[in-house]
C-alpha cells in the first residue's frame, strides 16, 4: 500500500532540481534562439558540462568555456554529426570535432603533427607595420602528418588571409570579450556526408558565432570590411563553378588549374580593405 503522505524533498533535492530547471531552460532557450527551426521537445541531447567551482562561503562557479558556448558547440556538433565544415571553425583532425578561435584577437597559425589546429595571438603573424598576412594552404600544414589529415580533401585550406587587430563595435565588446578582434579568412575546398565538392568561405572570429559575426560586419565601422568580404564571395562562387565542372568531369589538371586561382582571390581581397582606425 502506498504511503498516503510521502515525505517531502530534503532540502539538497530541491536545490538540485531548482538547479536542473534552471539549467533545463537555459539550455532549451539557447537551443531555440541559434536553432529556431528545431523542435526541442523531440531532441534528447547529450551535453557534457565543464566546470570549475570554488565551494567556499564566499565561492563561485564558472563555466569554462562559457556555458553558452558549450551548449551550441555541442548542439552544432550532435545535429551535423556527419559534415566536417561548420561556418566560424577549424577542423580538428584528431579530436574529429570543430574548433573555435580561443579569443577575439586568436588566428589560426597552422596544424601540428596530430592534427590539432594551433592558434597565435595576430601581432606574431604579422610582419611590421602590416594589419594583414596571406598564406598558402600548404604552410599551414607543414608539420601535419598523413594520418592526420594533410591530404584530407574534407576540410582542406587552400589559402588564408589574417587581419587584425580592428575595433569591435561596443555592442559586441561583450562578447568577443575585448575591443580589439582579428579576422582569419580562409578558402576552403571541403567535401560533405555525400562527398560533394565546394568551395567554402570561412570567416573566424573568436567569441563570436556566424551569425553574431556577420552581423557586426555591418556596423560601422567595419561596413566597408562586410563589402569586401562580399566580393570575395562573389568571386568564389565564379571560382567553384569552373571548379565543379572540372570535378564532375574528373578533369584534374583543370581542377588543380581553377584552385590555383584562389590565393588572388585573397590577394584582390586585401585591396579592397580600406584602413580602419
Amino acid at each position: 500500500m502506498s504511503n498516503p503522505n510521502p515525505p517531502e524533498n530534503t532540502r539538497s533535492q530541491r536545490r538540485e532540481k531548482a538547479a536542473a530547471d534552471a539549467l533545463r531552460s537555459f539550455v532549451r532557450d539557447t537551443l531555440l534562439e541559434k536553432f529556431p527551426l528545431l523542435e526541442p521537445e523531440e531532441l534528447n541531447l547529450p551535453l557534457t558540462l565543464s566546470l570549475q567551482i570554488n565551494c567556499a562561503e564566499a565561492g563561485e562557479l564558472r563555466f569554462e568555456p562559457d556555458l553558452r558556448s558549450q551548449v551550441i558547440e555541442q548542439a552544432e556538433a550532435y545535429l551535423n554529426p556527419l559534415e566536417i565544415f561548420h561556418d566560424g571553425c577549424v577542423y580538428d583532425f584528431h579530436d574529429k570535432k570543430s574548433k573555435r578561435p580561443p579569443s577575439s584577437l586568436s588566428v589560426f597559425s597552422g596544424y601540428d603533427a596530430f592534427g590539432h589546429p594551433k592558434w597565435a595571438p595576430v601581432q606574431e603573424l604579422l610582419t611590421e607595420n602590416t594589419s594583414l598576412n596571406i598564406f598558402p594552404g600548404k604552410d599551414l600544414k607543414t608539420e601535419q602528418l598523413a594520418a592526420y589529415g594533410k591530404n584530407d580533401k574534407a576540410y582542406n585550406i587552400l589559402a588564408q588571409l589574417i587581419l587584425g587587430p580592428q575595433p569591435v563595435p561596443k555592442a559586441y565588446q561583450q562578447l568577443c570579450g575585448s575591443d580589439r578582434f582579428a579576422l582569419t579568412l580562409q578558402i576552403v575546398e571541403t567535401r560533405n556526408a555525400r562527398a560533394h565538392f565546394s568551395l567554402e568561405p570561412n570567416l573566424l572570429i573568436g567569441g563570436l558565432l556566424p551569425d553574431e559575426r556577420d552581423e557586426m560586419l555591418q556596423e560601422l565601422p567595419l561596413r566597408p570590411l562586410h563589402e569586401a568580404v562580399m566580393h570575395l564571395k562573389n568571386g568564389l562562387i565564379q571560382l567553384e563553378q569552373k571548379a565543379l565542372s572540372a570535378w564532375h568531369h574528373q578533369d584534374t589538371k583543370a581542377l588543380n588549374t581553377a584552385l590555383q586561382n584562389v590565393p588572388r582571390l585573397l590577394s584582390e581581397f586585401s585591396h579592397h580593405i580600406p584602413p580602419i582606425t
